[in-house]
């Protein structure tokens, strides 16, 4: 099911514009330069950077997938001019970390925003300017280890990330909010939503390719796991590694994801302790739920969506068409217009 609309999206945002028009701008200062092209009344930017490699080869997905190709659709004069995340960042200390984070003017009821696994705030710029265009207040913090937050000395949890979001909505007096979360923002906001003693009341939520499902592996998936296993002790064992060593990291090296290769061995035993499955939570959700997933997403793909919706309450799911995990940079239109339908 689509999520219902309080009103019809013109057939014209569905699709990237049309004849663009370079011009020499840049479509924010706190990202790099761009080339942005204009059409139709549009601004259409195209974001080229390449993030540095580390020894593995692999760019880090969470410092460059979503600048490497990121596309930004914005009404014309759409953007209060010269605002950037620059003139509004802010740190505090919470749990003993330095705290990156901002906290955005607005009179309507604030925002709550977690960001995903490694992406920075500066990341969703696009989506922090239409909440304020909207008039909301908009509140995100970059999480430890993330951005401008230092990184913890051992490994967290999934209720240490909660534990760290409520004490920054006790930081800045945040009582009542509407929860907008991305990817691995979506586990912390499903635990919040799903808990009757949080302190801080949601009146709806918006979940942005969430993570939150993780389904029983295949059994071929099963039997490449076991085989893993064997050549992990073969790989490290005293008398086998010289023998076993190259091919176990040549294996390991191509099943982890490049946000495991690019994170620290704190943040990457954090990364294991926060894949869980959070299905048997979704029922408790009790306020109205957005899901937004974009259809080419292979990171929290369209199922696990559908999943979602069919597990909470009162949940509309829209697909977003030609779009991948970072749903709201590759097709900005339709993603604009159904947020603003639901706020």
């Amino acid at each position: 099911m689509i999520f219902p609309l309080a009103k019809p999206l013109p057939s014209s945002i569905m699709q990237k514009p049309s004849g663009c028009v370079q011009r020499p701008e840049v479509f924010s200062r706190d990202i790099p330069p761009c080339r942005v092209w204009q059409a139709n009344g549009f601004l259409f930017c195209r974001t080229m950077v390449f993030a540095g490699r580390r020894k593995n080869k692999l760019p880090n997905r969470a410092n460059c997938a979503i600048l490497n190709q990121i596309y930004g659709f914005v009404r014309k004069n759409d953007r209060p001019a010269g605002r950037g995340l620059e003139v509004m960042a802010l740190q505090m200390r919470l749990k003993g970390l330095s705290t990156h984070y901002i906290d955005l003017p607005g009179e309507k009821t604030p925002v709550l925003f977690l960001h995903g696994w490694g992406a920075r705030l500066e990341l969703y710029q696009p989506v922090f300017d239409l909440l304020q265009q909207r008039g909301y207040r908009v509140a995100a913090f970059d999480m430890p280890g993330v951005g401008q937050t230092e990184e913890p000395t051992a490994p967290l949890t999934l209720a240490d990330y909660v534990a760290f979001t409520l004490d920054f909505c006790r930081a800045l007096g945040l009582e009542k909010v509407i929860l907008m979360a991305h990817s691995h923002g979506g586990r912390i906001a499903l635990t919040m939503l799903s808990d009757p003693t949080c302190p801080v009341a949601v009146e709806k939520a918006v979940l942005i390719d969430a993570a939150g499902v993780r389904l029983p592996a295949s059994p071929s998936a099963k039997l490449r796991q076991t085989g893993y296993k064997l050549f992990k002790r073969l790989g490290t064992g005293k008398f086998t590694a010289p023998l076993f060593g190259d091919l176990y990291e040549e294996m390991r090296d191509r099943r982890a994801s490049a946000d495991y290769k690019a994170a620290s061995p704190v943040m990457r035993a954090t990364m294991n302790n926060v894949l869980i499955d959070l299905r048997d939570k979704m029922p408790a959700v009790k306020v109205p739920v957005l899901l937004i997933y974009g259809e080419n997403d292979t990171a929290t793909p369209v199922e696990h969506g559908k999943l979602m919706e069919s597990l909470i309450p009162g949940a509309g799911l829209a697909v977003i068409r030609g779009a991948g995990h970072f749903s709201y940079a590759d097709n900005w239109p339709q993603f604009s217009a159904v947020l603003k339908a639901f706020l």
